[in-house]
């Protein structure tokens, strides 16, 4: 292949992909990625149903009932915490450049 023929090919091929990209990026039409969903939902519906599930959920802890008299039973306040204390501890080493 020759250099003239092979960089007139380059060049189409990058003509080409401009012309796709511009095409891509600033095409005009109503129809929009974010509008629909794959499945032909709407994003209202799906907010929708994302919506009702949540206040479902929601519902089920609200109706959850703690039993706090146990936070006053003597074996329970008798419990001893026996975690080791973090001790802080400088991190990295210091700036070189800091005066």
């Amino acid at each position: 292949m020759t250099p003239l023929l092979k960089n007139l090919l380059i060049l189409l091929c990058l003509i080409g992909l401009g012309g796709l990209g511009y095409f891509v990026f600033f095409n005009d039409s109503d129809s929009s990625i974010v509008s629909t969903s794959g499945s032909g939902g709407d994003v209202n519906s799906q907010a929708a149903f994302q919506t009702r599930e949540f206040r479902r959920i929601l519902n089920e802890l609200n109706t959850i009932e703690l039993d706090t008299p146990i936070l006053q039973d003597p074996d329970f306040l008798g419990l001893v915490d026996h975690a080791l204390p973090i001790v802080d501890r400088p991190y990295g080493r210091p700036n070189p450049f800091d005066r």
